[in-house]
């Protein structure tokens, strides 16, 4: 049985092999999907998004999982909530603190971590 890996950029990888992430890629059955704790773009849909790299117009709200064409603001669908459950607890595996944070922060704000 055959198993991907990730290689991350070089400049992500620290000398003890670990790797700090200021931006986190995860592959899921939406596409992949690189979260940004903070980016240059504007903060909607939220302060904690990610953009579609198959399909730069999507753009995720990850508290949601609400998926939006970024160039029109419409809805477009909503990723399964296992799908952001996994996308959530890959990201609080982050070696960034800050990514981490956000994860643990007020989780009422993540609806699919409810019920």
């Amino acid at each position: 049985m055959a198993q991907d890996v990730y290689i991350p950029e070089e400049v992500a990888i620290q000398e003890d092999g670990t790797v700090l992430y200021t931006e986190r890629t995860s592959h899921t059955a939406g596409g992949h999907w690189r979260v940004h704790k903070s980016d240059a773009d504007d903060v909607w849909p939220s302060d904690f998004h990610a953009h579609n790299l198959e399909d730069p117009r999507e753009k995720m709200d990850m508290y949601t999982g609400d998926v939006y064409n970024s160039t029109t603001k419409k809805y477009l669908f909503t990723l399964k909530a296992k799908t952001m459950r996994y996308i959530y607890a890959d990201m609080k595996a982050s070696k960034d603190a800050e990514i981490r944070n956000k994860c643990n922060g007020d989780n009422e704000k993540f609806s699919y971590l409810k019920g």
